[in-house]
């Protein structure tokens, strides 16, 4: 009995493992969290990217709508694990919608530990919660085939009220100064 359960247990783990280093590649929109009038940089982010097969990216295509009601997108540029590669990186911004293009035939998109794909700047104007979601995405191997066997990771961009109390301390502090001001 011991035996067996030590067999079934072998089984298991070199099954998970097998699982663990051949998963699909995962995109992921980063998320961030911003005062009202500020603007952070978004990551999308390629992990898990074989480093060669068939199931090797060499170019990818995303298209991410976001609320221009509370949201403006800029600097759409190419990340750090494409830069450097050659390949043509095609971005386009325009009102509501963050979309890139590219294609390297000849280099598969390396992800030590990830890969940054592209990076935008993104700037809160509205309070509120705004998601990020791919509308399109797709994967393509070195032979120019799709690659059908990925996942996606939303992300989101909390906007934050600049809150009152700041707005309290400056006019207290505004008039502190007019108060010495006056007396001097």
């Amino acid at each position: 009995m011991r035996k067996l359960f030590f067999n079934l247990t072998v089984v298991f783990l070199v099954l998970s493992f097998y699982g663990f280093c051949f998963a699909a590649p995962i995109l992921t929109i980063e998320s961030a969290t911003i005062s009202e009038g500020q603007t952070t940089t978004i990551d999308v982010i390629l992990s898990g990217n074989p480093s060669s097969g068939a199931d090797a990216a060499t170019a990818f295509d995303f298209k991410i709508p976001y609320s221009t009601s509370g949201l403006n997108a800029a600097n759409l540029v190419a990340g750090s694990s494409i830069s450097g590669l050659g390949g043509t990186f095609t971005p386009t911004l325009s009102s509501g919608l963050i979309s890139a293009l590219y294609f390297n035939l000849s280099s598969t998109i390396p992800v030590i530990p990830n890969g940054v794909l592209a990076i935008f700047d993104i700037t809160g104007l509205v309070a509120g919660l705004y998601p990020l979601n791919f509308s399109v995405v797709g994967l393509g191997n070195v032979d120019g085939d799709d690659i059908t066997d990925f996942q996606t990771v939303a992300g989101s961009v909390n906007v934050v009220p600049i809150p009152g109390a700041v707005w309290l301390l400056g006019g207290g502090l505004v008039s502190l100064v007019a108060l010495r001001r006056r007396r001097s």
